[in-house]
């Protein structure tokens, strides 16, 4: 090959090599600009759909705004105490500047039941990457979204001490109840409220009257078994246990088994736990405050401590085979059935449920129990709660 033939071949290769870089560069400034318009497209969405969440959320707060001026003749000095108890707040959407997302199922966004309750909004103030900071609506409403309380220009607000807040929330709340006595939220929030500044005696009349509103609520007859003198308490116990016989679950009679494990009646206890496995693991209640699976491991756990091994098998087989929203399968499950065949001395049936159980679970002591398993020792007394960090809290308080 001669030298002008070796000078085009590395001409040649320059030329692709320059072809091959100019390629990737060309590539990764593509890749980039794509990026960076795929962000400052999710930005420009985000920040859309952030104002449209506010200005939803403006809508909202002045709905509430509107309610309680129609039964008060003014004002609320805060967005707390004009708060309606009907209104839900959907899980893991947090609040916008304090501001609670509110809903009220009467009344959904974008229709004419709530724009019109709604004034147009004269100015809005927004800064980027913040968000709004108050507006002013066409009757001179002035929302301050920067505090947790509403700033309204034309109100005259007086400092007050919590109880005379609470008297004034709880008068609101009376209104409500006259107008739906059939509002277990209602009834709940002032429950709540004569708690929080100790008007014991007027809290257990509310819980009659509620019970009287509402027969087929659990909580206030529950309330009225636990709260109270002691022959009001002991009324409210025969009384609720003849409400769970007329309205039967596995949850109500839970809620009979716990009554008696706080007042050391072990044994009726466990026959309301008995009664509890004739029905099947599913949510009974809108008002629960645990879901049913966790019934099942405080009833379980219970069962446990008190050596009722078949009663322990009884339940953890109710507790594989839920029902309704919440019908998966719980692990804690492997763990309380070891427990009782090792107890049984079932050791290949305790071993291999022992072996599926993982520390991972909400029951402790699954090293321990897994150790019993392997040596087959049917002496040892699992307890998946040694330290009461469940079994404390209670399933129907506040």
């Amino acid at each position: 090959m001669n030298t002008k033939d070796t000078m085009n071949t590395t001409k040649t290769k320059n030329g692709c090599l320059r072809g091959i870089v100019w390629a990737v560069l060309l590539a990764v400034l593509i890749m980039v600009g794509l990026f960076l318009g795929w962000n400052l497209f999710w930005d420009c969405a985000f920040t859309l759909h952030k104002a449209s969440a506010d200005k939803l959320t403006l809508e909202r707060v002045y709905f509430v705004l509107s309610k309680y001026r129609e039964t008060q003749g003014r004002w609320p000095e805060t967005i707390d105490e004009a708060w309606l108890p009907d209104l839900s707040m959907p899980y893991g959407v947090d609040a916008i500047f304090h501001r609670p997302w509110l809903y009220y199922p009467n009344a959904k966004p974008g229709t004419k039941e709530v724009l019109a309750a709604v004034p147009d909004v004269v100015r809005m103030h927004w800064l980027p990457f913040i968000g709004w900071q108050d507006a002013v609506l066409a009757d001179g409403t002035f929302v301050d979204f920067r505090s947790k309380g509403i700033n309204l220009q034309r109100s005259i607000t007086t400092p007050r001490t919590a109880a005379e807040s609470q008297a004034r929330r709880i008068h609101y709340l009376d209104q409500l109840i006259a107008a739906e006595p059939h509002s277990w939220r209602t009834w709940n929030e002032k429950f709540k409220c004569l708690r929080s500044i100790h008007r014991d005696d007027e809290v257990l009349v509310a819980y009659k009257a509620a019970a009287e509103a509402m027969p087929e609520w659990w909580k206030p007859r529950l309330a009225l078994a636990m709260f109270g003198d002691e022959a009001s308490r002991s009324h409210g116990k025969i009384s609720f246990a003849a409400w769970v016989r007329e309205h039967p679950a596995f949850i109500h009679w839970c809620y009979l088994s716990r009554l008696y494990r706080e007042t050391a009646q072990d044994a009726e206890a466990l026959d309301a736990l008995r009664q509890a496995v004739k029905y099947p693991l599913e949510s009974v209640d809108v008002d629960e405050c645990w879901v049913p699976q966790a019934f099942a491991f405080d009833a379980a756990t219970f069962a446990c401590r008190q050596k009722q091994y078949d009663l322990v098998l009884e339940i953890t087989e109710i507790w594989s085979k839920p029902r309704g929203v919440y019908n998966y399968f719980n692990d804690n499950i492997y763990a309380f059935r070891a427990a009782a065949e090792l107890a049984q001395g079932r050791f290949a049936a305790a071993k291999a449920d022992a072996g599926k159980a993982t520390r991972s679970l909400g029951a402790r002591n699954i090293d321990a129990l897994q150790r019993a398993a392997a040596t087959e020792n049917r002496s040892f007394r699992y307890d998946a709660d040694p330290k009461n960090e469940f079994t404390n809290y209670l399933p129907f308080q506040d």
